[in-house]
């Protein structure tokens, strides 16, 4: 089987929960012995054609990493001149294949091609206006026109959807309007359990890097650092947790432009000691950070698809506390709401004192990367069989 993946941007362009997942998908494919080659916007410095873990990456002279005119027009023309007769299946990721699509539908083309739906539109909307925030509501204005770039939905092969929030997104209105009769099916986001297992020598590493002693029971966050992610809402409910449990410390790694505004934050809360800001964060130095916590802490504000972070971290080992709105069927965690602070720090402290040993993966397999992989070779061969 010969694959197509079309998306805007890869972990080349950025770092990001829809790079990284698509491009492990591909990866685990093409290990069973399949092709994959990759469509997408412009790469500083890749040369063409470039082969990356057996991957093709052809990146297309136009915007590094966004939708555009010329990246809807090349990809569309890129794919009838070079693919629609040579790949027996595309995968857009998130709206990436909307171009390729639209040669389906007038007809040029018979291969089919199914949506990878990491959110909605409407739920973007919803997320960021809840968000106390101008920039972020803003931001949600900006959605309203993919929100009219979805009439597409209808004709596709089929979608999948990578989560429960996503899939019940796309089944009610205003959604289902738009996918209309196309066939969703959820196949929730999987990740390598293999190359995040708890490492306890880079445990101790990072801790003597940070002057953090073995004693000390650290919260980590990993997440892009923006105020929907819930970033200053953890931070506070980590300030709670200090005047109860006071040898804690708090990782936050990864990069955006809230962290000035936490680092004095955390100054002002008085437990600016106790925060150590990692920046961005390889993909490398993932299980080394992970590793060295004890509990995972995502108090994110967004209604998420099914984010990648609390994953990676349950199948490190680690137990996890969460917002409440983002309920995630089967993995150890406890919820609280975001904005009540002492909630937060409870939830933490409990975590802490009832925390498993860190000898086992935590990961249920409905989110590993191979049950993932199996279930998407299911559902392209199935969509292949119907064209």
């Amino acid at each position: 089987m010969k694959l197509l993946f079309v998306s805007r941007s890869t972990p080349f362009h950025r770092l990001g929960g829809m790079e990284i997942l698509s491009w492990a998908l591909a990866k685990a494919i093409v290990l069973r012995g399949h092709q994959v080659e990759f469509l997408t916007t412009g790469i500083t410095g890749f040369l063409p054609g470039a082969s990356v873990d057996g991957i093709t990456v052809h990146a297309l002279d136009c915007a590094a990493g966004r939708y555009s005119k010329a990246w809807w027009s090349k990809s569309r023309s890129v794919f009838l001149d070079q693919y629609a007769d040579n790949v027996d299946l595309v995968m857009g990721v998130g709206g990436g294949a909307h171009g390729v699509l639209d040669a389906k539908i007038r007809g040029k083309c018979r291969t089919p091609v199914i949506l990878q739906s990491h959110g909605t539109p409407w739920g973007e909307i919803v997320s960021k206006l809840a968000v106390r925030s101008p920039i972020s509501w803003a931001g949600a204005a900006r959605n309203i026109p993919y929100l009219v770039r979805d009439w597409r939905l209808g004709h596709y092969s089929g979608i999948v959807s990578i989560g429960p929030a996503v899939d019940e997104a796309l089944r009610r209105k205003p959604m289902s309007k738009l996918v209309h009769h196309t066939p969703v099916t959820m196949i929730e986001n999987g990740v390598n359990e293999g190359e995040l297992r708890f490492d306890p020598a880079a445990r101790s590493r990072l801790r003597q890097r940070l002057g953090i002693g073995p004693s000390t029971a650290i919260v980590v966050s990993l997440s892009r650092v923006i105020l929907q992610k819930g970033v200053r809402e953890s931070l506070v409910g980590f300030a709670r947790l200090v005047s109860k449990r006071p040898d804690v410390a708090y990782l936050i790694a990864g990069e955006g432009d809230a962290e000035p505004m936490l680092r004095a934050l955390a100054k002002d809360l008085n437990i600016a000691d106790k925060v150590h800001f990692l920046g961005p964060v390889s993909r490398a130095d993932v299980p080394m950070v992970l590793s060295a916590a004890d509990v995972f802490l995502f108090t994110s504000l967004r209604q998420e698809g099914l984010a990648i972070a609390p994953l990676e971290a349950a199948a490190s080992g680690l137990p996890a506390v969460l917002s409440s709105h983002l309920r995630l069927p089967e993995l150890v965690a406890r919820y609280a709401p975001p904005t009540e602070p002492d909630a937060v720090a409870d939830a933490l402290q409990a975590t802490l004192d009832s925390a498993p040993p860190r000898n086992t993966t935590l990961l249920p397999k409905r989110y590993s990367l191979e049950h993932a992989t199996t279930r998407y070779l299911q559902l392209f061969e199935e969509t292949i069989s119907r064209r």
